[in-house]
């Protein structure tokens, strides 16, 4: 017995010997894995000075909107919708912030230069709305609506995709026509709504869409592009492409999108444009931000509650033209054949959308070197 104590003893001794130990102590609430404190302890110090950083209200409110915000299988009323947006919209102006591109009074500030950009922002005069539209991100949906709340047609159901556009292009005025001091006042005004998309979704919807396989809608826009991103020498392309099917890889689109000397280029393509640079974000307060993640629900709020036209009178119609890009499987299969050196350079390119919009970075997953295939989960 006493042989006990004494071994008992001994070890306490070591123990003490440490000159400092700390502990790590995570609080758990029961049916959830979120920490409530984390207690840093100092054995060294009186248990006084132990720093506890307490898990707030406010934090565990903040986790449960996000965990609502691109789940679109979750419930969000209208209270919901609003708590969303305050924290869409909080997220912009901190990265904003720390990007650099701190928000500033655009209205006040608004020149003929900056006007010039404002040309994918559809002026709704009547309904006093602006919106902002982004390739590959819902836009034709709600150009169909635009074109029906304008008059110039009389259902969403009966408008195809090429002629959307056309009509679109032809009789929805955008902001840029105005006159700057009829720009400024419908920018202090007007409801202002924009809809996004998760970065590397979009990109991988443009590429689907315009450049993969030749179709009715892409022909000459794809043999152009094509040209540019297989890197054709002049020979080639002067006597070797009639009737030659440019096949454009998606690591050849990564790549061309990732160098650096394609990523400023004036005017740029507007369906792999940067987000940020076609709805400026930082310069313009929204009222209120969609996600393509949660569409129905998102566009049934700003029809009911923004447009205030009834979602059961004006129809959103189903993508006439889907390519299910949004689906994980879909970015794994075509991802996974890039080399990770470049969906990083890709993921530069792209970061400050991914980060303004609050969407997660991507998790690439390498299994060795710079030049390994990679996975990109969602």
């Amino acid at each position: 017995m006493a042989r006990g104590y004494f071994t008992r003893f001994l070890l306490v001794i070591v123990a003490a010997s440490f000159s400092v130990v700390i502990t790590t102590i995570t609080l758990i609430r029961p049916g959830n894995d979120i920490p409530i404190a984390t207690r840093l302890v100092d054995d060294n110090l009186p248990p006084s000075t132990g720093r506890t950083t307490p898990y707030s209200e406010e934090d565990r409110r903040r986790n449960e909107f996000r965990k609502i915000d691109l789940n679109p299988g979750m419930e969000c009323d209208e209270d919901c919708q609003m708590e969303i947006q305050r924290m869409r919209k909080e997220t912009i102006s901190q990265q904003c912030l720390a990007l650099g591109m701190a928000k500033q009074n655009l209205t006040a500030q608004l020149n003929a230069k900056f006007l010039k950009k404002l040309d994918h922002f559809i002026v709704m005069d009547r309904h006093k709305i602006i919106y902002s539209y982004i390739p590959k991100a819902g836009c034709t949906n709600w150009k169909r609506v635009m074109l029906v709340l304008s008059g110039r047609a009389n259902s969403t159901q009966v408008l195809e995709q090429k002629e959307t556009h056309v009509l679109a292009e032809k009789y929805l005025r955008t902001l840029d026509k105005y006159t700057l001091d009829q720009a400024r006042l419908r920018l202090e005004t007007y409801t202002k709504f924009t809809f996004v998309r998760d970065p590397f979704a979009r990109l991988l919807s443009a590429y689907r869409d315009k450049l993969e396989k030749k179709t009715s809608l892409n022909g000459t826009f794809r043999k152009d592009w094509s040209k540019r991103m297989k890197k054709l020498t002049e020979l080639f392309r002067r006597y070797r492409l009639r009737g030659v099917d440019l096949n454009t890889t998606f690591h050849e689109f990564v790549d061309y999108l990732a160098d650096p000397g394609h990523h400023l280029l004036d005017p740029a393509e507007e369906h792999w444009i940067e987000m940020y640079r076609l709805s400026h974000p930082c310069a313009i307060e929204y009222d209120f931000i969609g996600k393509v993640e949660t569409l129905d629900r998102d566009t049934n709020f700003v029809l009911n509650n923004i447009i205030r036209v009834p979602s059961k009178k004006i129809y959103f119609r189903n993508s006439t033209n889907p390519t299910n890009s949004s689906d994980g499987r879909k970015l794994q299969k075509y991802f996974s054949d890039v080399p990770i050196k470049d969906v990083k350079a890709l993921y530069d390119r792209y970061a400050p959308d991914f980060k303004i919009f609050g969407y997660n970075e991507p998790n690439i997953l390498p299994s060795g070197s710079e030049d390994c295939k990679c996975r990109v989960n969602r």
